[in-house]
């Protein structure tokens, strides 16, 4: 996962990879400033596209105001538009509007405090197929050492924590009851409701979503 304040030699790829600059559409907001936006974006010469019957590269959704459903709402509209990027914009991201945007699907968050310069770069990479977010959200969002707060920032319990960090870790059930000293059948309920929490299919899935927000590092926590 990148973040905001690094940036390879990506100056201008976007446009020397295309023939036609990348179009951009910017959803949300109060019109004064979705319309300021568009114009820096344009100044950078990216394409921005009104209509919705044209193609669209990359949607930048002012997400101000949103709760998390409806980001996650927004994000799967912009998909099925056939938007191929879906970023986040907003004041003051914190590490829960990171989890939030994770779950979303986001691309990237990026915050209004940027420069120009480095929402510009910030897009770049985006289309380029990188994920960017601010370096400040998400060390806050790993380095949480209070675990209610924790777990509060990801949308889970403190019991589901502690599960997706043993998932994240590949331990299998039997294995997470000899380290909780869990009865099995328990650990076999609790680690079913951790995965529906943060709606993964199966428990490799939850061992991806807890390993993409840091846990895996943590998780000796739990032992």
């Amino acid at each position: 996962m990148l973040n905001q304040n690094f940036f390879s030699s990506t100056h201008g790829a976007i446009n020397k990879a295309a023939d036609a600059a990348p179009r951009l559409t910017v959803i949300g907001g109060d019109a004064l400033f979705r319309n300021g936006l568009e114009q820096m974006l344009a100044a950078f010469s990216f394409d921005i596209i009104r209509e919705d019957d044209q193609p669209i590269d990359m949607a930048l959704v002012i997400a101000d105001g949103l709760t998390a459903p409806a980001l996650s709402r927004v994000v799967d509209e912009m998909r099925r538009s056939g938007a191929r990027y879906v970023a986040g914009l907003l004041a003051e991201p914190g590490a829960g509007d990171l989890s939030a945007a994770l779950r979303a699907g986001l691309d990237g968050l990026m915050s209004r405090s940027m420069s120009p310069e480095a929402l510009r770069r910030s897009v770049e990479l985006i289309l380029l197929g990188e994920n960017v977010f601010p370096t400040r959200v998400a060390e806050a969002s790993l380095k949480m050492d209070d675990e209610d707060e924790m777990a509060e920032a990801l949308g889970v319990s403190v019991r589901d924590l502690s599960m997706l960090r043993l998932l994240a870790k590949g331990l299998s059930n039997r294995s997470i009851a000899g380290v909780t000293g869990l009865p099995e059948s328990t650990v076999k309920s609790q680690v079913r409701q951790a995965i529906a929490r943060i709606g993964a299919d199966n428990r490799t899935q939850a061992a991806l979503w807890a390993i993409e927000h840091g846990l895996e590092d943590e998780a000796g926590r739990a032992a």
